[in-house]
């Protein structure tokens, strides 16, 4: 409360009492003008209710411990100090401690000869089926209307009679992703999954009236908007098309501006959608529960006089004076999500079309053409199904998007990719880094763009001169991708070292590069090796300082973790690899590809002592700087040789222990392997055997 006067200079505290009114001085000059306004209950739902106080609103408020009712004392010390000949309103949430506790003041203060009423606030629709409503966020609005009036000069007796044709059209209702924590208790009032969401809940952390899963924002507020139009007393007296409305959008605690935002904006379109007019829109942090992450609707009956009393002027610090206003009408315009627009001949909208129209010239056969797409949907299948890795990595060194940016990428460019024309792959190429700046944002989205932007416009400048259809070589696809590469460079700086995507990409493309003239290779192996490039330069990234990006902030911090670009190169590489050579008969399932960086790799950036592995394809992916931990298994029937270990296997440098016990050997019985792995790990009582072949 000391804090709530050093920020605010018309707030003053009553001695002895944990009651705020305004400014003496101010106040002993209202007093004998104006009814005197009064609300309160418990802490923890700031700003309610001291930061309503001011001209035009509260001129008192009554705080409680944490959700614990004031004492009749304290309500009384407040009426004593604002009431004058008009008398006192007391505006109270209707809980059974705080009708209590007021009530008994108010008569208390009638004893002493002032003139007190009491009107009892109860907006919950959730507990309509109850017999006795919840106060919530509404009774905000039921401040800022009556203090309008009051401050206007408007008797008592007619304040009442006002509050009570305003609060059968009031209804509020909440949902949440958490439960609060109250600082006494030191845990949540209830749980949640991290997939649920509790409709219907109170502000003291009272669990609601049903649990659903977590689903998009849109199915939300629809759910909250209908069931306050649908269950409110006397809904189709007061709700219907063309009814005038005014909406509020209350943060419960925690909720991001963001968030509430996609809240308003999607409350907005749903009324209007509706056919409602909505008179005044006031969105904000009013009434909270603590740390609570959710949010609560308000919906209220509006007229020409209700809008003068939401517009009157108010100092009040707790009232959001910009975030008042009448929003404009919706009537479908805005941003045309890219894909949906499309032209007469199927293509992309874009504003460079003109542009881009000469690099159709290039034209490549059918099977090139489908080689080209598959690549697309398998890199594209492999960053959605490594979303949530990438993200870990992301978390650990920079903004944590990264997996979600990647996937909203392939999400956009899988929606596309029917309509891009790949025989004509120049022109396909820009369109990608269309999409990928379009959809991508933050610095993945315009390295990848000009990735693809140089991709295509090296291979456009190498075949001029040539015949539109002669087809395109691979020494040619190697320059541009090397092109590519560079292009990135010179956009962001970096190099091989710095600990960035480039310590993947670069090698993996110079491998490209270096095979490409050699005729004895075929396209499957050139591309196997290029992938394993891009795995060895992301993992080289482990143990690097970060000199460029945001882990570049975090100093040597960053250098126990893979660069999530560098990973997210890999993961690209590793699934390119998969594409079938013979596109002529092939049709691409895009099920069929696979996740590259599977479940253990959160334990590798927790820092996890020892790493468990459960086949050979994951066990290549595990950095050489991390132990191994064989994963307790069934034993194989009849004791047969089930390992077959090779001195210089690919995961030799793991496995050094186990060679120089068994180097000329090559298959062991179950014994055997079991025996070993006891001498490598003594303490471990439980370990088997790995069961997995190393080749």
């Amino acid at each position: 409360m000391d804090a709530m006067m050093d920020s605010n200079e018309l707030l003053t505290k009553i001695d002895n009492a944990n009651v705020m009114v305004l400014e003496r001085s101010r106040q002993e000059k209202e007093k004998d003008k104006k009814v005197a306004l009064i609300c309160g209950g418990g802490s923890g739902h700031e700003p309610a209710h001291a930061g309503f106080i001011g001209v035009g609103m509260l001129d008192a408020a009554v705080i409680g411990d944490v959700f614990t009712s004031p004492s009749p004392s304290q309500v009384l010390a407040a009426i004593r100090a604002v009431t004058g000949a008009p008398g006192c309103l007391l505006i109270v949430m209707n809980y059974t401690g705080d009708r209590l506790n007021f009530g008994i003041a108010a008569e208390m203060a009638r004893n002493d000869g002032l003139r007190v009423e009491m009107l009892v606030v109860g907006d919950d629709v959730a507990t309509i089926h109850s017999s006795k409503r919840r106060g919530i966020a509404g009774t905000v609005l039921v401040n800022k209307i009556l203090g309008s009036y009051a401050q206007r000069g408007m008797a008592l007796d007619q304040l009442i009679g006002k509050a009570h044709q305003l609060l059968p059209t009031l209804n509020s209702m909440g949902v949440s992703l958490s439960s609060c924590t109250v600082p006494a208790v030191g845990r949540p009032n209830f749980e949640l999954g991290d997939d649920e969401l509790e409709f219907g809940l109170g502000i003291h952390g009272e669990p609601g009236i049903k649990r659903e899963k977590l689903t998009g924002c849109h199915n939300v507020v629809r759910h909250i908007v209908e069931y306050i139009l649908e269950n409110a007393p006397n809904a189709s007296q007061h709700y219907g098309v063309g009814k005038r409305l005014v909406v509020m959008v209350n943060n419960l605690g925690s909720t991001t501006q963001m968030e509430m935002n996609v809240v308003v904006g999607e409350t907005v379109r749903l009324l209007q959608s509706k056919g409602y007019i909505i008179d005044r829109l006031i969105n904000g942090t009013l009434m909270t529960a603590l740390d609570m992450s959710g949010i609560s609707i308000s919906i209220m009956s509006s007229d020409n006089d209700i809008i003068e009393c939401i517009d009157y002027p108010t100092n009040a610090q707790g009232w959001p004076v910009n975030s008042v206003s009448k929003p404009r009408a919706y009537h479908g315009q805005g941003l045309i999500p890219l894909g949906k627009n499309k032209t007469q001949h199927n293509e992309l909208p874009d504003p460079n079309q003109h542009i881009y129209d000469k690099y159709k010239q290039v034209v490549v056969d059918k099977s090139t053409a489908m080689m080209i797409k598959s690549i697309l949907e398998h890199v594209c299948k492999a960053l959605q199904e490594n979303s949530n890795i990438l993200t870990d990595l992301d978390s650990k060194v920079g903004d944590g998007d990264l997996g979600i940016t990647l996937e909203r990428c392939a999400n956009n460019v899988l929606k596309l990719v029917d309509i891009i024309p790949f025989d004509r792959p120049c022109y396909a190429l820009l369109k990608i880094s269309h999409i990928l700046q379009e959809t991508a944002g933050g610095s993945s989205g315009p390295f990848y763009a000009v990735f693809f932007m140089k991709l295509a416009t090296s291979i456009f400048q190498s075949h001029q001169g040539k015949a539109p259809n002669e087809p395109i070589t691979r020494q040619q696809w190697a320059y541009a991708l090397r092109e590519g590469y560079l292009a990135i460079q010179q956009l962001g700086g970096a190099k091989i070292g710095d600990c960035t995507m480039l310590d993947a990409l670069i090698p993996a493309i110079d491998t490209i590069v270096r095979m490409s003239n050699d005729t004895q290779l075929n396209i499957k192996q050139i591309l196997e090796a290029s992938a394993e490039a891009a795995h060895q330069g992301a993992q080289s990234t482990v143990g690097m300082r970060a000199n460029q990006g945001r882990a570049s902030y975090l100093g040597d911090r960053s250098k126990d973790c893979m660069d999530p670009g560098a990973c997210a190169i890999s993961v690209i590489f590793q699934s390119i690899k998969l594409v079938p050579q013979d596109q002529t008969h092939h049709h691409h399932d895009p099920d069929t590809s696979i996740t590259f960086y599977p479940r253990f790799m959160p334990d590798i950036l927790s820092g996890a002592k020892t790493i468990t592995i459960r086949d050979f394809d994951e066990a290549k992916h595990i950095p050489t700087n991390y132990p191994l931990r064989v994963y307790p298994h069934g034993q194989p029937a009849d004791g047969k040789p089930i390992c077959r270990i090779q001195v210089e296997s690919i995961l030799s440098v793991r496995f050094d222990q186990l060679n120089e016990h068994h180097a000329k050997q090559e298959n062991m019985t179950l014994d055997e392997l079991k025996r070993v792995i006891s001498e490598i790990y003594p303490n471990e009582n439980k370990l088997y055997v790995v069961t997995f072949h190393l080749v």
